[in-house]
């Protein structure tokens, strides 16, 4: 069973697609649904659930707009929308597919079967990886069109995503780029270490000197790299820090 939320200012479009789910997709259950920006923005902050059904208009903002304000969630995205052109964009927020109404039973069926395919590829990795944690950390490789590197979770400062790209910054200071969004290697670096801070950023906090709080926080490394914080994360970046003694109470 997979759950999932609703969230599409009109109505007519939110049963269209439950009616299709019921018909196709009887396994995914619609747990909550909303209508307006701000309830959206409250619920997606606290998602567990394993899809998020995501219209792009949202009154006068967008969600877009919803999802650089809450800067994260672990719920797999599908944008629903009328509006064809916002696909691109779509897709740098690492979206899972890009569904435009009419809605068709088989683009959701094959979107759904997308996300079944993310969470058992990431079960499989946790698993693969929690033989290899030990003291001196984690191995994996890295590829792209032209190499292929294999890294130590010991030598990561950090992981910048982009959309469905990935920069991982090693404490020599060079830097490797892969074809892969940053939700992948959250399950990768599953390693007391390894928070996501922000939306785009994973931050080894092995690395991290101290804590710069203001308009625009930011972590800084002990080679005084900046690392953006959220600012819904800030109290968890604290609490991290405070069981590494790394801040005081």
């Amino acid at each position: 069973m997979l759950s999932a939320h609703l969230i599409d200012d009109e109505k007519e479009s939110r049963n269209k697609l439950k009616s299709i789910l019921e018909e196709n997709c009887s396994h995914v259950t619609i747990e909550k649904e909303v209508d307006s920006y701000e309830e959206a923005l409250k619920l997606i902050k606290n998602s567990t659930a394993d899809i998020i059904f995501l219209d792009i208009e949202l009154g006068e903002k967008t969600g877009f707009d919803l999802l650089t304000e809450v800067g994260y969630t672990k719920s797999h995205i599908i944008f629903i929308t009328a509006y064809p052109e916002h696909a691109s964009n779509a897709f740098r927020y690492e979206a899972i597919d890009y569904l435009v109404k009419p809605l068709n039973a088989k683009y959701l069926k094959e979107a759904i079967a997308k996300v079944e395919k993310k969470i058992a590829d990431g079960k499989l990795i946790e698993k693969m990886l929690q033989e290899q944690k030990d003291a001196y950390g984690i191995q994996f490789s890295l590829s792209s069109s032209q190499a292929k590197l294999i890294v130590n979770s010991n030598d990561i400062i950090s992981v910048e995503g982009d959309g469905s790209y990935s920069q991982f910054l090693f404490t020599n200071r060079e830097r490797f780029l892969t074809s892969k969004g940053l939700k992948n290697f959250e399950f990768l670096l599953k390693h007391p270490d390894f928070h996501r801070v922000h939306q785009s950023h994973i931050a080894n906090f092995k690395m991290v000197k101290e804590f710069i709080q203001g308009s625009k926080s930011y972590l800084l490394t002990y080679n005084n790299i900046k690392i953006p914080v959220a600012r819904r994360k800030i109290a968890e970046v604290k609490a991290i820090l405070r069981s590494m003694n790394k801040m005081e109470d």
